[in-house]
């Protein structure tokens, strides 16, 4: 017998890519099924992460959202307390109004993007009542502990801001005090937000009134900086083109607090200090110790070459300087001819010495002009004293009681008409003749030619010593009074 054979079947493997093409389309297929599904799931309930008023409804329907809000509000009550003890309890009957609890939670589970429930679980969705739609009952509630809180108030106390104090110079801080007054709006905003996050207690401790400003502010660590710069600062001045320190410890008792709280310094201390510095270091009043050219050395009366610190102009300029915080090296305001900044004779002045009738010009140092004059005679002394030469004038005419001299140079040096010229009717110079009749109203006639070049060698401004030699203070005073009464 012949075998039957069955014919073979041509079967061929599925194209890759179809196969590729199905299992993309049975995963479109799952997936969108899936997501289908739990959108319809999100008609009824509510997106994952969903709270109301801190309590947790997401994945639950809106009857079961109802009741767990319901389980956790039922006994709710908000105690506030201050100082550690109960003050006031708010029950949730006193504020809960139901049907528009209910009505904005089914409201906000209609109006759920349902097809948009993806997001849900990376976003949380924090439900509570607007404004618009708060009951009147927690208004009303909130209205009364808001004034309650105000009626607390009334007896208490305010914050007192930390201050700094001097105490005998040195630094210390006063911490500032926390007031015993609740701040309201805080505080209410506080009770609000308890109130919907269903906490058990608020401290009202927490909302006192604060200081403005405490121990460890900005303000109080750069005042206590700037107290300190200012105490270690170095303050020196420049007098008699020396160098004079402020000791530290007296700059430390200058410094003080200004009704603001800010960093000053005491005026009439200051003011004091720079008076007696000025009695202390002025060349006015005093003598100056001068080596003369012939007659060794000499005590000379400063008299209109001099300077004199003025307490008026200076102790202002001196606090603001202090003030910058920065090491202080000044020269001091002054009233007079002369100036603190140097030493006040330097190398270029006139000497005029009367013992022995004669006249020297030092010029940066060097004696350039050597000459004999007459002085004042007895009844009309030449002054004695540390004068400058003020002015110089060509062609003048010297006047006084009963006589009209007209000079070719005129070089005045105090305020009484004392002065240097030339004088043609002398028949010497020298010597003997100031008091052998020959002798001046008290100015120093010098011979004309030696004038002219007096004239053009000395400045104006430059210092004139004149002298007798070391006689007491008390003659000195006599001849200065003496020659007041003259006028040339």
């Amino acid at each position: 017998m012949k075998e039957n054979k069955k014919p073979k079947l041509n079967k061929k493997p599925m194209d890759k890519k179809k196969l590729t093409f199905v299992v993309i389309f049975i995963l479109i297929v799952l997936l969108g099924g899936g997501y289908c599904v739990k959108a319809v799931q999100y008609n009824t309930h509510y997106f994952p992460n969903t709270s109301f008023n801190g309590i947790d409804i997401g994945n639950k329907t809106y009857k079961e959202a109802i009741e767990k809000i319901d389980q956790k509000t039922e006994n709710y009550t908000l105690t506030l307390q201050i100082d550690g003890k109960d003050w006031k309890k708010v029950n949730i009957n006193e504020i809960n109004n139901k049907g528009e609890c209910e009505s904005f939670l089914k409201q906000n589970l209609q109006s759920q993007d349902i097809f948009n429930w993806p997001k849900a679980y990376r976003h949380k969705t924090k439900l509570t009542l607007p404004d618009a739609i708060v009951s009147n009952r927690l208004k009303d509630k909130l209205s009364e502990i808001k004034q309650d809180i105000v009626n607390y108030n009334v007896d208490k106390k305010s914050a007192t801001d930390a201050k700094i104090r001097l105490e005998d110079g040195e630094v210390k801080v006063i911490a500032g005090k926390l007031g015993t007054k609740i701040q309201v709006n805080k505080a209410m905003d506080a009770i609000q937000k308890a109130l919907y996050d269903h906490k058990s207690t608020l401290n009202l401790d927490d909302y006192f009134v604060q200081p403005h400003v405490t121990g460890s502010s900005d303000s109080i660590e750069e005042i206590k900086e700037k107290i300190e710069k200012i105490q270690n600062e170095k303050v020196e001045y420049i007098l008699n083109g020396k160098t004079v320190e402020i000791p530290n410890s007296e700059i430390k008792k200058w410094v003080i607090l200004d009704d603001n709280g800010q960093v000053d310094l005491d005026y009439d201390q200051v003011h004091a200090y720079v008076t007696e510095l000025a009695k202390k270091d002025t060349p006015t009043g005093k003598n100056y110790k001068f080596k003369s050219t012939e007659s060794g050395t000499v005590n000379v009366p400063f008299d209109t070459y001099t300077w004199t610190i003025s307490p008026d102009q200076e102790t202002p300029a001196l606090i603001a300087d202090i003030l910058k915080g920065k090491d202080v090296k000044r020269v001091p305001i002054t009233n007079g001819a002369a100036s603190p900044k140097g030493k006040i004779i330097g190398n270029s002045y006139v000497e005029v010495d009367l013992n022995k009738q004669k006249m020297f010009i030092y010029i940066k140092g060097k004696k350039v002009i050597e000459t004999n004059i007459v002085s004042g005679e007895p009844k009309s002394p030449t002054t004695i004293g540390v004068f400058y030469v003020w002015n110089k004038e060509r062609n003048a005419i010297l006047r006084g009681p009963g006589y009209a001299s007209p000079v070719a140079y005129w070089m005045p040096i105090d305020w009484t008409g004392i002065g240097i010229h030339d004088a043609n009717w002398q028949p010497a110079f020298g010597g003997k003749l100031w008091e052998q009749g020959y002798g001046s109203h008290g100015c120093v006639n010098t011979p004309p030619d030696v004038m002219a070049q007096v004239f053009e060698t000395v400045p104006v401004g430059t210092p004139v010593l004149v002298f007798k030699g070391n006689e007491t203070p008390k003659q000195q005073a006599k001849d200065a009074e003496k020659a007041a009464k003259g006028l040339q």
